[in-house]
């Protein structure tokens, strides 16, 4: 989707929905937009003018994986920190950021940030 706010409205419904299919609380439900939200909006922020945002949702035993991707401008944008990475520190068990070249264009760069929030139910008991 185009990398734009009025678009994280899209991406946190898609989050509650795959949220609630891999059995989150509403707590971890919110979490889980919450942080969405605030990855999103950092990525946003750096996004190159007319950059798509791509998000991929999908899990592990006792996890939720988010990832969110854009292109960007200029070479770190710098994602680590601030109330956004305090808050998305706050409600993930595992987060990380970076950039570097795209992989679908070398001469484009793309920054990410992906995280997991622990479900609270082991899916390989099932």
């Amino acid at each position: 989707m185009p990398a734009q706010v009025d678009q994280l409205a899209v991406i946190r419904a898609a989050v509650a929905t795959v949220g609630a299919a891999f059995d989150l609380t509403v707590d971890g439900i919110a979490d889980a937009r919450l942080a969405v939200d605030e990855a999103c909006t950092k990525l946003i922020r750096v996004s190159s003018p007319g950059a798509t945002l791509e998000c991929r949702m999908g899990g592990h035993p006792r996890h939720l994986v988010l990832r969110c991707v854009t292109t960007i401008v200029g070479d770190d944008p710098f994602l680590g920190h601030g109330l956004s990475w305090y808050i998305l520190q706050s409600v993930s068990t595992d987060l990380s950021a970076g950039s570097g070249p795209s992989e679908r264009d070398p001469a484009m760069r793309t920054a990410w940030i992906e995280l997991s929030i622990d479900t609270g139910v082991d899916r390989r008991a099932e």
